[in-house]
């Protein structure tokens, strides 16, 4: 009975360990915000969480609110005098320090006013007040003050303290921007993303005085030492020296210090591409890819762990991310909604090469008191997996015998 018992523990290390080594990190109860929770439409691009709490959701037709039980929707109302006058959301969502939410919508600029609880709307120029001339795009707030926003090919910086006040900054043709900032929070170099527009990015460096000390794009197909043509949808900058793009071709890791410094990751297995990157707040990346996967991404490592639901089924068709202020993870999925969940308590991580070592029977399992772990193949194939859960090489170890392992963390063969 004894050795009934020392076998069953074994078996089950071994599968607690198979599970860690599937490479999946799964989400727990998954919840789903559609129309029939009252969600305006299902083509949901922005997702943000404010400091009361509250989810806000773009769509193409009203703005949503959520509050953790109900959704709030704010569409055009001619009979609401501070109503909001454009239903197409287009643009990430900035808190001001008074609590109001600024976004962009198809014609305009607007503010959501807390304490009124109703809208503002405001004009980077004279010739965007005829509706449905050109499409507005926010994309950051510098310094909590300044909007830096586009519209007909041109870049503006609203003054939100006195949204009259906008100065035009320069040119810019792109469909999605980011910013690198200074230690003071002002905007010293800017990443536009052409996307739908053309191939490619622009990089433009400010000085001290916001004037534009250096003007570059790459990947455009015509660049004298960048050939490659790439479709570029977003920038995540996370140093002076890295910034991450996602392309058509896979996550691109470029150093703008040294444009020719440049590695490219693809996922295995899936279609290189990705429709959205985002970075959490402890910097753990995670991508989208074209057919909608969740993985995690880890600079030194490469692609990690994929993301499952509750039952270990693999997300699809995902959209953006996002992660707010609780560690609840949020998705869309156009045409269905927007989905939300915590992740799971048991995190499993892949440390091996999947190709390699996937078909690996593992009949014992030993943990080092260092941390690492001692894995004894069926044929031969045993191999330790460190603290830092790099595989180290590969173990001889005879593949028919018996195993014990002292008080001292040694392990003695019985053959």
């Amino acid at each position: 009975m004894a050795d009934t018992k020392k076998y069953f523990f074994v078996g089950l290390l071994c599968l607690f360990f198979f599970q860690m080594l599937s490479g999946q990190r799964m989400l727990d109860r998954i919840n789903l915000l559609d129309a029939e929770i009252g969600l305006s439409q299902s083509t949901n691009e922005f997702i943000y969480n404010d400091s009361k709490g509250y989810i806000w959701i773009s769509s193409t037709d009203g703005l949503n609110r959520f509050d953790g039980a109900s959704v709030t929707v704010f569409k055009p109302d001619k009979e609401v005098e501070n109503s909001l006058k454009d239903a197409n959301i287009q643009s990430p969502f900035f808190e001001d320090d008074r609590g109001n939410i600024w976004f962009a919508t198809v014609n305009s600029i607007n503010c959501f006013r807390r304490q009124h609880s109703d809208f503002r709307q405001y004009y980077l120029n004279e010739r965007v007040k005829r509706p449905g001339t050109s499409t507005h795009y926010a994309f950051h707030l510098e310094q909590g003050r300044y909007l830096w926003a586009s519209v007909y090919d041109s870049l503006y910086r609203l003054d939100i303290k006195n949204p009259t006040d906008v100065k035009y900054v320069h040119p810019l043709a792109a469909s999605r921007c980011a910013v690198q900032v200074s230690p003071d929070g002002a905007v010293i170099r800017l990443f536009a993303c052409f996307w739908v527009v053309r191939h490619g990015f622009e990089v433009i460096d400010y000085g001290k005085d916001g004037a534009v000390t250096k003007r570059d794009t790459f990947f455009m197909g015509d660049d004298h030492s960048i050939t490659q043509a790439l479709t570029v949808r977003k920038a995540i900058p996370e140093n002076d020296s890295l910034v991450w793009f996602a392309t058509d071709q896979g996550l691109l890791a470029f150093n703008p210090l040294n444009p020719k410094q440049y590695q490219m990751f693809k996922p295995n297995g899936e279609v290189p591409g990705l429709r959205d990157i985002y970075r959490q707040k402890d910097g753990q990346l995670w991508v989208i890819t074209e057919s909608g996967a969740i993985f995690s991404f880890n600079s030194k490592l490469g692609f990690g762990s994929i993301l499952t639901d509750d039952r270990g089924q693999i997300i699809e068709d995902a959209r953006v991310l996002h992660i707010d202020n609780a560690n609840n993870l949020w998705y869309s999925v156009f045409g269905t909604g927007v989905f939300f969940s915590r992740f799971a308590t048991k995190q499993f991580i892949h440390p091996l090469n999947r190709k390699k070592n996937h078909q690996v029977e593992i009949n014992a399992l030993f943990e080092h008191k260092n941390g690492s772990f001692l894995c004894v193949g069926k044929s031969g194939n045993s191999f330790i997996v460190e603290p830092n859960l790099m595989v180290s090489n590969k173990v001889d170890m005879p593949s028919r015998s018996r195993f014990i392992q002292d008080s001292e963390g040694a392990i003695w063969n019985i053959s």
